[in-house]
């Protein structure tokens, strides 16, 4: 057993080993991940990979042979929560590290949905800067705004008269 009661597929633990990201295999078998195309799917914060499992499904029976693989991102689902610092270039680290020491292949599509969209760029930017490394054929960023988001007035404006109405309405 490894880490937090995990298996590692090697069965032995090696000095600097870490647990594994929790995931599970949609229209593939874990025996066809490195002959078979297949899509890395990224929950949204607070998430886990089984809130994307129809959506799998669905992309799966569409595009065959596509298969998918959800992902527990870091501290959500059944993955373990990995040492800090809990950022994004972290959680891109820890897909990136789990698509080529686990599963032993880059994924032909990677795709993320608001935060797990984050996670899609940052693990991009992770893949091209390894030189001689390969990166998916696609990305997909799903409900997520890309870049910086810019705090406005407006912004601070609404979030202020929702947090009023919540207010007015517990004093019901």
């Amino acid at each position: 057993l490894g880490l937090h009661g995990r298996h590692f597929s090697t069965g032995r633990i090696a000095q600097t080993a870490r647990p594994h990201l929790h995931h599970e295999f949609i229209g593939m078998d874990a025996s066809e991940v490195r002959d078979k195309p297949f899509a890395v799917v990224l929950h949204g914060i607070l998430g886990a990979g089984k809130n994307l499992k129809t959506y799998a499904k669905k992309l799966s029976q569409a595009h065959s042979p596509l298969g998918c693989v959800l992902v527990d991102l870091r501290c959500h689902g059944d993955s373990p929560c990995l040492p800090g610092p809990h950022t994004v270039p972290a959680c891109a680290e820890d897909v990136v590290t789990l698509c080529e020491d686990h599963l032993g292949k880059t994924p032909d599509v990677i795709m993320g949905h608001s935060f797990g969209g984050k996670v899609t760029l940052a693990a991009l930017e992770h893949w091209s800067n390894k030189p001689g490394g390969t990166i998916p054929k696609q990305a997909w960023v799903l409900d997520s705004l890309v870049g910086l988001m810019e705090e406005s007035h407006t912004d601070v404006e609404e979030t202020e008269s929702v947090t009023q109405v919540i207010q007015r309405l517990s004093d019901v």
